[in-house]
């Protein structure tokens, strides 16, 4: 073998066993690595078998999807605890801007002997003597601070953070015709009603409809409670009601009661189609008589003419005939009977005419009516009695004109004084108060349930004006013509729902404290129904926003 060889083959050795050194070393420290490893994992549970993760190590998504949580060594795949939305998304009752919170008036109550408070929305909150009651449930007595707040528009709720979910098993709204807010304390400790003496509430509304009830926020549930319907009145003069009525204190009271009448017409004529002769055809009668008849909810002036037969002549006859005595219409053609709220019988000045005007709720009709006079005492003793009829009708109206007009000089007068159901320039075309009774402190409100808004769902995004992507935690939607606000959190952002159709007004308060908002005029231009959607939001510079801006750049009255 040469040199050479020898050489090479002494490297290749060389080579092999610095291999094998190297190998042997590091399966040793990886042996001793891995042992001492298992040994700590097996004897430290704290470390490792039982920990929940550390905040950083856990990488979590969306509450719905898995995550992957890394664990010493080891790898699990852990699914999250699901927790309620509401719950982390929406505290209880959450202002979001603290500043603008609508601060209670507190108004000094002798328990002993009740007070009403008139509130400076023009509600009256009615508080009967032995009222309060402290949390052993003994009757307080002495001085005791009622404290309130009123909420009427969507403003008023936005600032409150109030939250107007519905939990009925559908996903509804509640639309607030007006909301109040009771406390009461004593030295500076929670008081509590007394189940005997309930708090009676007149909360002045802006709205008449029917449709609405009352709900209480119970704090514990976090949710409301439906507590039946309430009262409506009017408290604005010119509405149409059949009771107007005022009340502030047990001992002012203004009423004013509108009769209620039902008069009878009766006609026994038969209305049959007849020919006048056998070649002729068969046609409608044009003329038929009818009596009044003078039961105990007619107008006592209808004596005096019970016994008159009134006869109307027409080519309309027939259908006239249908219209004044038969029930339903157009079913009947034989004699029948129909009742009117109002009946009367006029005599033109002019002339020897007379005008018979019935109407309802739905119906006004006037027909040129005569008498059925067939002797000459018996027009004598006509004239005599329908001049006692007409003095006594009009005798009635004049006084019930005078009694109405008294009720609203009283009722506008002291109103003036004292401020009570005043109407400021509201585009509203009545004022009620809602009379409800409280059994509890703490929010009581006039709603009704709504759907959310339909007709648009879109996957949210959020701009500024210049284009640049928003931090958004939750956006809020008003309808102006609903009195409720529509709270969205980024679970809704995925299908963020919205009626194109109506009067939108969106805004957020967006994470360093700026007020961020779309007015109706620019939401016009979403009339997107599905897909993404990017809203742009006018973003202004502006600290501590006050209630005043608020109102101006999102138009509410």
């Amino acid at each position: 073998m040469s040199t050479n060889q020898e050489n090479k083959s002494a490297k290749v050795k060389k080579g092999a066993l610095f291999a094998l050194v190297v190998l042997a070393i590091s399966s040793g420290f990886y042996f001793l690595y891995f042992e001492d490893t298992v040994e700590n994992y097996s004897s430290s549970p704290v470390a490792f078998q039982n920990s929940k993760p550390e905040p950083g190590i856990a990488i979590q998504s969306d509450p719905n999807e898995y995550s992957v949580i890394t664990e010493g060594p080891t790898f699990k795949i852990l699914m999250p605890e699901k927790l309620e939305r509401e719950k982390i998304e929406a505290p209880i009752i959450n202002p979001p801007i603290p500043h603008l919170v609508q601060p209670a008036i507190a108004t000094r109550v002798n328990a002993n002997i009740g007070q009403n408070i008139n509130t400076n929305h023009h509600s009256l909150i009615s508080i009967p003597p032995r009222t309060f009651v402290d949390k052993n449930g003994n009757v307080v007595t002495g001085d005791v601070d009622v404290l309130y707040k009123e909420y009427y528009t969507p403003l008023d709720i936005f600032l409150s953070g109030i939250p107007m979910k519905y939990d009925s098993g559908a996903n509804e709204q509640l639309v607030s015709a007006g909301m109040i807010e009771i406390t009461a304390m004593k030295n500076n400790e929670p008081l509590y009603v007394n189940k005997e003496n309930k708090i009676n509430v007149m909360l002045a509304s802006l709205s008449g409809d029917p449709d609405y009830s009352i709900y209480y926020y119970d704090t514990n549930k976090a949710k409301w409670e439906y507590r039946g319907k309430d009262i409506v009145s009017p408290t604005a003069t010119g509405l149409t009601q059949k009771t107007r009525e005022f009340s502030d204190t047990i001992e002012t009271k203004f009423k004013y009661t509108e009769p209620e009448f039902s008069i009878e017409l009766f006609s026994n004529t038969i209305m049959e189609e007849k020919r006048k002769n056998i070649f002729s055809k068969k046609s409608r009668p044009e003329s038929f008589e009818l009596k009044l008849n003078p039961k105990k909810d007619s107008p006592e002036e209808n004596k005096f003419i019970k016994n008159v037969r009134w006869k109307y002549t027409g080519q309309d006859a027939f259908e006239n005939y249908l219209m004044l005595v038969a029930d339903p219409l157009g079913k009947h053609k034989y004699a029948v009977k129909k009742k009117w709220k109002e009946v009367k019988i006029e005599k033109s000045e002019s002339v020897d005419t007379y005008y018979l005007k019935a109407s309802n709720d739905t119906i006004k009709i006037s027909l040129e009516v005569t008498p059925v006079i067939k002797t000459k005492s018996a027009e004598l003793a006509f004239k005599k009695n329908f001049m006692a009829y007409s003095n006594a009708r009009q005798k009635r109206e004049n006084e019930q004109s005078v009694a109405f007009e008294k009720f609203q000089a009283d009722s506008a007068a002291y109103y003036a004084q004292y401020g009570r159901y005043t109407v400021k320039s509201v585009n509203y075309t009545a004022a009620v108060s809602r009379a409800f009774q409280v059994d509890g402190f703490g929010l009581w409100n006039c709603d009704r349930p709504i759907m959310r808004p339909q007709g648009a769902s879109v996957l949210a995004q959020f701009k500024d004006q210049y284009g640049r992507q928003l931090d958004v935690t939750c956006v809020y939607l008003v309808e102006k013509n609903s009195n409720t606000v529509f709270a969205y959190y980024p679970s809704n952002f995925k299908s963020l729902k919205y009626n194109p159709t109506s009067d939108n007004v969106m805004w957020t308060i967006l994470p360093d404290g700026k007020f961020a908002y779309i007015t109706a005029e620019d939401f016009k231009q979403y009339k997107t129904r599905g897909g993404p959607c990017v809203f742009k939001f006018t973003v202004d510079e502006v600290e501590n926003p006050s209630r005043a801006y608020l109102k101006d750049k999102l138009k509410f009255s």
